[in-house]
């Protein structure tokens, strides 16, 4: 499996796959250590709405449980590119992308 960002909409449900590798950029393995985790995001969303950030939390994050969702770090990390070839897929690291570490295939890429 490859993680494509580093966030728990792409890293947290690593778990649950049951993939014997877990793949992603060095870039976006080590933009997880700045992420909330599960634990910290529920007791936000269950924190009343205080400021502008918080509301924003709690309107979009509140409805979902995270309750015992349990983090599976990546098994191998890659820096540039890196062919993977149980899928074909050739996963790098673009320039310009809106996340820390994106990553993309080249099929993704070209359609």
């Amino acid at each position: 499996m490859v993680n494509t960002l580093g966030n728990g909409a792409r890293t947290w449900g690593n778990a649950l796959v049951h993939a014997s590798e877990v793949i992603t950029s060095e870039a976006c393995s080590g933009g997880l250590c700045h992420e909330l985790g599960p634990e910290q995001l529920t007791a936000l969303t269950r924190s009343a709405p205080v400021n502008g950030a918080t509301a924003y939390v709690v309107r979009h994050f509140g409805r979902f449980n995270f309750t015992g969702v349990s983090m599976l770090p990546p098994t191998r990390t890659f820096s540039g590119r890196e062919m993977l070839l149980a899928t074909g897929a050739e996963p790098f690291e673009p320039g310009l992308v809106p996340a820390i570490g994106g990553v993309l295939s080249a099929r993704s890429v070209i359609g």
